[in-house]
């Protein structure tokens, strides 16, 4: 099995947000204004909404999801009970990579 690195995807989801028509932005969020990599927020906005992550891969991510599942259209939220058997069903195993 082969590990996909994501080293060179930040650009990659960068230029696709761009190509969807997003503005993309970056933003430090330290208040000494020291730059640290912790400290960036990604901002995308298009259509007078902005959706804000930590890295673009997760922004990316983000849009993909809020466009296949609208909030509008969301659902109840999970039970306890199913929201623990959902966990239960799905535990993380540690990787060998």
């Amino acid at each position: 099995m082969e590990t996909v690195k994501l080293y060179n995807k930040y650009s990659k989801s960068i230029n696709l947000l761009i190509k969807w028509g997003y503005e993309v932005f970056i933003s430090n969020t330290n208040e000494e204004d020291k730059i640290y990599f912790d400290n960036f927020m990604w901002s995308a906005q298009k259509d007078e909404k902005i959706y804000t992550e930590k890295d673009p891969l997760r922004l990316l991510g983000l849009i993909i999801l809020l466009k296949e599942y609208p909030p509008e259209k969301a659902t109840e939220d999970f039970s306890e009970e199913e929201f623990n058997m959902f966990t239960e069903s799905y535990l993380l195993k540690p990787s060998k990579y």
